[in-house]
């Protein structure tokens, strides 16, 4: 289907990007360059490939987007803001202040529209995968034979920067991601060459597609640098390489974006000194005058081009709700019980009354705590389909498997002990401790599952970092620690948040 742009189009990533710098400049502080760049990129997603109502955004049909480079925020809010996504002009006036719907990282549950709370780099795209898997396990659960369009069907949209695929735990992650044949996650990777300290090639030189392919994701290339050294956003190509990438369903897809940090600014684009600070007074005049507008304005909306984007979004909304809807209602019909366990795991997550179900211990005998969980994790699982993990390569030795169960696989990953499919309740994390606590985040915002995860105790600390982004507690799911490796440690681990106060950025 040939992409419908027009000019009304044009402006509207026009007002983005000058958005995004006046926020910034009157905070202060902030990351305004890849909001800048990265401007159309977002508004083609948002607008034309992510599947949302901006009348309700936790329709159990949408699809997920996740900023992984967090630092970015300025670069979603403004798309909730032309989406009709709940912000308005006063709360990008707001960013980074304290209590603001803005704050400089997105988090969950603080404003609406965001998935999870991102900031330390790669985790969200760790998380994503997460929500990938999270989605192919409920498909799953209640709806099997369903096709491309089931009511439980969806996509996982990540914006990554060149930091996220630095950061080790993405690449545990996406080797994962690869493995397990996650035909519904497409990421876009900005791939500027600029970091703080400036170029990238000082600690980045890899073929980054390469590596990608060689964990069996579909990659693709979109260049907005010509050969002949000009420069265009051609949302065109990029459309056309989101579509390819949604009609990959065997391979997560990457797609790397030649982009130029900060583009149009005048002196400061594609230098370091655009990405974690304000452009400064004459910087954004001169950005402004580039965009054809008033140099002297501050948060000067073009009217016409933000009713342009609230009207596409809503009856882009509307329709999409409406097919949804009467597949979801007659998946209803046509299943009773899958829909009263939906009911069941969505009204908030509530479970039936397990006492009789738990098993019982002699009292005085011996037993080990991981012997015991598998126990439990064993009586529970009959009665409570939602509930699924798996262990950093660690099945047999902390009781995590669910004795019965297939495995959470491709069928063609079959091996002589592990047999399942891709819908199976077992996980395989992998020697990937990191990973598996940014992907149980991912599966337990989700909403509609329960995961646990298991690891010896000293592997746990790999698990801090990964632990943090998904929200205000910590390690998301449920994590089985043994700590016979170390019994100087007592408790169990309790990572930090990450979260600096609301409002206030962690970056320098």
């Amino acid at each position: 289907m040939t992409l419908q742009w027009n000019s009304l189009d044009d402006r509207a990533v026009t007002q983005a990007k000058v958005l995004a710098a006046d926020a910034v400049e009157q905070a202060g502080s902030g990351h305004p360059g890849t909001p800048i760049s990265l401007a159309a990129a977002a508004y083609l997603i948002y607008q034309r490939h992510l599947r949302i109502d901006p009348a309700d955004d936790q329709w159990l049909g949408r699809d997920r987007f996740v900023l992984s480079a967090g630092h970015a925020s300025l670069l979603q809010y403004v798309q909730l803001y032309l989406a009709g996504m709940g912000l308005e002009l006063d709360d990008l006036k707001k960013f980074r202040t304290m209590g603001s719907a803005t704050p400089g990282h997105p988090e969950y549950r603080w404003t609406k529209g965001i998935e999870i709370t991102t900031g330390p780099l790669g985790s969200g795209l760790a998380s994503a995968v997460g929500f990938a898997m999270a989605q192919r396990r409920d498909k799953g659960i209640f709806d099997p034979e369903g096709g491309d369009d089931s009511p439980f069907a969806h996509d996982v949209y990540v914006i990554a920067g060149d930091g996220c695929l630095q950061e080790g735990i993405s690449a545990e992650a996406c080797s994962l991601a690869g493995t397990q044949e996650l035909g519904n996650l497409i990421v876009i990777w900005d791939d500027n060459h600029i970091s703080i300290e400036d170029d990238t090639s000082v600690s980045f030189n890899e073929d980054v597609l390469a590596r990608f392919e060689s964990y069996g994701w579909h990659t693709q290339r979109v260049d907005w640098l010509n050969s002949d050294g000009s420069y265009s956003e051609d949302v065109v190509s990029l459309d056309a390489a989101l579509t390819a990438a949604k009609a990959e369903t065997t391979k997560p897809s990457i797609i790397a974006l030649r982009t130029i940090i900060g583009w149009p600014s005048p002196t400061k684009q594609n230098t370091g000194a655009i990405h974690g600070a304000k452009l400064g007074g004459d910087e954004l005049r001169g950005l402004k005058e580039a965009l054809g507008l008033d140099p002297d304005a501050m948060f000067a909306i073009d009217d016409e081009a933000v009713a342009h984007a609230r009207d596409n979004a809503a009856q882009r909304g509307r329709s999409l709700r409406e097919t949804w809807d009467a597949a979801f209602t007659a998946w209803s019909e046509a299943n009773p019980d899958g829909a009263r366990l939906l009911e069941r795991l969505r009204a908030d997550r509530r479970t039936p009354d397990m006492r009789e179900n738990l098993p019982t211990f002699e009292e005085g005998k011996a037993l080990a705590t991981r012997a015991a969980s598998g126990a439990v994790l064993n009586a529970l699982a009959p009665t409570l389909p939602e509930l699924w993990g798996g262990s950093a390569d660690l099945a047999g030795s902390n009781n995590t498997a669910i004795m019965g169960e297939p495995s959470f696989i491709p069928a063609s990953r079959q091996t002589s002990m592990w047999s399942g499919g891709p819908y199976g309740r077992n996980l395989h994390f992998g020697v990937r401790e990191h990973a598996m606590a940014a992907i149980m985040n991912g599966i337990a915002l989700d909403g509609l599952t329960r995961v646990y995860g298991g690891t010896f105790f000293v592997f746990s600390d790999y698990m801090r970092g990964g632990g943090a982004p998904g929200g205000a507690h910590g390690i998301a799911g449920d994590v089985r620690v043994d700590a016979r490796f170390d019994r100087r440690r007592r408790g169990r681990p309790h990572p930090p948040t990450g979260r600096a106060p609301r409002g206030v950025s962690r970056d320098p």
